[in-house]
């Protein structure tokens, strides 16, 4: 049993809660029977101007929590802003007007050339000659003049994105000047492009066969037409667009450019293509460039990178 004279000594720390349970226990029971230590205590306490601690506050976890979803929900509403961002930088082009277009079309052509710097919309006019939609793209058929003369042909490739907007996916010219084909694939079919602008005098239709070239070109004929059905035929018409499905062999025999390209007179003959070229260009160099085939990699690439980052992020916010 402790005496007064002990009680007194641990005192301050009952007070502060630093003595044992045992010994707690026992000044307790002390002080309960002795009022001289309790008179103690209670001026110990006076003069020591002990405070009972507050006590929590219990909305303190509340109020982190919704930091937390606030915190997470700027997380996700910056993370779609910025995949927004990309998508409109990538798919830039509405197609809703002409004029748009044909300053897309003069960029990706002339803007492409070495003299570039010298020219102008003014002096190479590009104009647009006719849209054929396909599947989740859209063809465009152009021509670009010199004062009033035939320079460029060609064709671009938009690709339609998930919200409505477009993309150039490819744009190709040529100075050929009649009928001009190229293989292309759009999803996981082959399709067969034949474009022209002119309309040369005389020219009345057009054949392309698989795997044929002109013999003008290579001295002697590879193929024998007259045995084999035309890929694609026509009437040569100066707003040209077609896209024609053909078959995995069709393609591996080869199309190879205009050289596959027959044009013929209103009484059936075959007329040498580049005599029929020379009346709209005069002209013994042709070439075909342009801007090739180009998926959207980085776009996908910086995509995933958002959206990873912002998965890592919230999960940090949300966890329990």
């Amino acid at each position: 049993m402790l005496n007064c004279h002990i009680v007194r000594d641990l005192l301050p720390s009952y007070l502060e809660h630093l003595t044992s349970p045992e010994t707690e226990a026992e000044l307790t029971e002390h002080l309960s029977a002795c009022p001289d230590c309790r008179a103690a205590k209670a001026a110990m306490e006076a003069d020591l101007g002990v405070e009972k601690a507050p006590k929590p506050r219990r909305d303190f976890l509340r109020h982190l929590r919704w930091q937390r979803r606030l915190a997470a929900l700027l997380t996700l509403l910056t993370a779609v802003l910025c995949l927004w961002g990309l998508y409109r930088m990538e798919y830039s082009y509405s197609l809703t007007s002409t004029a748009e277009m044909e300053t897309v079309l003069y960029e990706e052509v002339m803007g492409r050339k070495p003299s570039a710097a010298a020219l102008s919309a003014d002096t190479f006019p590009v104009e647009l000659i006719s849209m054929t939609p396909l599947k989740n793209r859209v063809f465009v058929l152009y021509r670009v003049e010199r004062q009033g003369e035939f320079q460029y042909q060609g064709v671009a490739q938009f690709e339609k994105g998930v919200f409505g907007r477009y993309r150039l996916r490819s744009c190709t010219y040529s100075d050929w000047p009649i009928v001009q084909v190229r293989p292309i694939r759009v999803g996981r079919q082959d399709y067969l492009l034949a474009y022209c602008t002119n309309a040369p005098e005389g020219a009345e239709t057009f054949q392309v066969f698989a795997g044929y070239w002109s013999p003008s070109y290579e001295g002697e004929e590879v193929l024998d037409i007259s045995k084999e059905t035309p890929v694609c035929e026509g009437r040569v018409r100066p707003d040209l667009l077609e896209l024609v499905p053909i078959t995995r062999e069709q393609r591996e025999a080869g199309f190879f450019a205009e050289l596959s390209v027959i044009c013929r007179d209103a009484d059936g003959n075959i007329l040498d293509a580049r005599e029929l070229a020379r009346t709209i260009r005069d002209s013994n160099q042709y070439g075909t460039s342009g801007l090739g085939d180009l998926p959207p990699q980085t776009y996908y690439v910086f995509s995933g990178l958002i959206l990873l980052l912002a998965a890592v992020i919230l999960r940090y916010f949300l966890r329990k």
